[in-house]
């Protein structure tokens, strides 16, 4: 999907935010990412989190520490995931939108989504050279080379046909769970919703490798560097990043500092510190929804869920 790096660092990093202030979440959320970390991860590159974060919250918060289960905690992180997910759909999609809202045709929304994707790999994940926290998020210095070029071996075999061959083969494994009612369609309807329901590779895996190993400056420009969308300096990103590479905690202070500077919407720091700033700001109304602070409608105003789709979550799980 569109911004799956960016997401799974979102959420990585921000998780790395309640590893250096353990103190101000309930012991559950540290709990459940040291048993169900992978969870979180997946519902964090997931589509729809909005749908149950706040369901989960009050589910978990009434099962204490003692006697929460590994599916317990593999709920609540499920929750925390899709916080991470809804902080950098928040941040990014207006970015995304003002490229999309641009009549010049040499610039496009799905184009700007893999130069998200690319800097982020270089950025967060030094190129595949730090691996994700999970080991089944493999990223590798492989996985954005041409033709999987620093992979070990690959020189045994043709890479270019086999990272297509690969490619359909997910694809066609993905269709395989879509259960499609063709009941009382003529050939060509059954046909036109087996199109509908076909998962489309709309952003070639080449777009990503040359943003990443040789992006178009110009295109540079405009999607990463005229935005703001990293900047390396701001000191909630130092901060992470120092914990990421070296396990070092900050002092409250300086944490604090951080948090201030990446929420300060009148001296906006780069898209990503304030990704992981809103991301602060969620994981804290979660602490005090889950912790009974927030009532519900409390709860989803925090999170910025609209009426509309407070309606729409309702409807999906009230029966």
């Amino acid at each position: 999907m569109s911004e799956h790096i960016t997401h799974v660092a979102v959420y990585e990093d921000a998780m790395r935010l309640i590893k250096l202030a353990e103190d101000r979440f309930p012991k559950r959320f540290t709990q459940c990412l040291s048993r169900a970390y992978d969870s979180g991860l997946l519902c964090s590159a997931m589509r729809g989190g909005r749908f149950f974060i706040v369901t989960l919250l009050l589910e978990q918060r009434a099962i204490d520490f003692e006697n929460a289960s590994i599916k317990d905690d593999e709920r609540l992180a499920a929750s925390l995931g899709a916080i991470g997910h809804r902080a950098a759909d928040n941040t990014f999609k207006p970015m995304f939108q003002a490229v999309a809202s641009d009549e010049n045709p040499h610039f496009y929304e799905q184009e700007a989504q893999t130069f998200h994707d690319a800097i982020t790999f270089e950025k967060v994940y030094d190129n595949g050279k730090r691996p994700s926290v999970s080991p089944f998020q493999d990223f590798n210095p492989s996985t954005l080379s041409y033709h999987l070029e620093n992979l070990k071996g690959i020189e045994a075999i043709q890479a270019e046909p086999f990272e297509k061959l690969v490619t359909y083969a997910y694809l066609d494994d993905f269709a395989t769970v879509r259960h499609i009612d063709t009941s009382g369609l003529d050939a060509q309807s059954m046909a036109d919703k087996i199109i509908e329901n076909v998962q489309s590779p709309y952003e070639p895996l080449p777009w990503y490798v040359q943003a990443n190993q040789n992006p178009d400056p110009v295109k540079l420009q405009k999607y990463i560097t005229k935005p703001n969308m990293y900047n390396e300096e701001d000191l909630i990103i130092r901060l992470v990043r120092e914990q990421q590479i070296n396990g070092s905690i900050a002092t409250e202070s300086r944490f604090d500092e951080a948090v201030k500077l990446a929420t300060d919407e009148e001296n906006p720091q780069s898209g990503y510190a304030r990704a992981l700033g809103l991301a602060w700001e969620y994981l804290r109304v979660a602490a005090d929804t889950f912790d009974g602070r927030l009532s519900e409608n409390e709860a989803y105003k925090g999170f910025r869920i609209s009426n509309k789709q407070k309606a729409q979550i309702r409807a999906r799980f009230v029966a």
